[in-house]
Parts: structure tokens; sequence; C-alpha cells
């Protein structure tokens, strides 16, 4: 089985986030139970995160009980778009693939131009 974390922070864009998660969602539909996605979201802070959009959402876990190693690690954009605490859950990271407005990865972090809304994929 293979692990798909998406990292939460206040003010992500909630699309960012269902978008991508559904699509694994939808692909478990398919798949053999061995071959399935575990998927995980991953909280900066702990209780529910708000999304730019007002909705809330309630993490799986807190970045600090999160795991050092994801097959793919997620990252939506937004205004409030961070690199807070990823680093220890992205060192064992991989297999990269572009998003949409979010970040991508798979190697230790670096900045995202400071930009909300930029995406990087880092081998």
């Amino acid at each position: 089985m293979k692990t798909v974390a998406m990292v939460l922070f206040p003010d992500f864009l909630l699309l960012d986030m269902a978008g991508p998660m559904e699509v694994f969602s939808i692909a478990n539909r398919y798949l053999a139970p061995s071959d399935r996605y575990e998927l995980a979201t991953i909280g900066t802070e702990h209780g529910a995160l708000r999304a730019s959009n007002g909705v809330s959402v309630q993490a799986d876990l807190h970045i600090d009980q999160a795991n050092e190693h994801y097959d793919l690690l997620l990252v939506p954009g937004g205004p409030g778009a961070t690199t807070k605490g990823i680093r220890r859950c992205s060192a064992g990271s991989r297999a990269p693939s572009p998003g949409q407005t979010g970040m991508v990865r798979s190697a230790p972090v670096r900045s995202c131009s400071g930009m909300p809304g930029c995406w990087t994929a880092i081998a």
C-alpha cells in the first residue's frame, strides 16, 4: 500500500486539498486492496483548520504525530501557504507529480518564492 499525505495549514485552498484526495479515493475503488493508497491529512496546527473559503477541516494527525516517510506528500496552495514542519515529513518521500496550485514534495523543502498558489516539484 502506498501512503499519500496532504499537509493542511490555516487559509489553505479547499479545492487543492479535495481534488487530489478525491482522485486517490476513486482510484482505490478500482485497485486491488494491496495496491490501494492510504490517505492521510496532516495539520500544522491542532484542531480544525479553516480553508480560505471559510470551511473547517479536521486533519487526521498533527504534524508532530506524522510519519517521517510518505510515498507522496502534497501541500495545497492558498494565502496561508507554508513550509512549517514539512521538512521532517518530506525527507523520505518520493515519486513527485505536479499538482494544481499546491506543492508536491519529494525531497527537502525549498521556498516556493513566497507566492501563494504556486507549486514546486523537487526531484
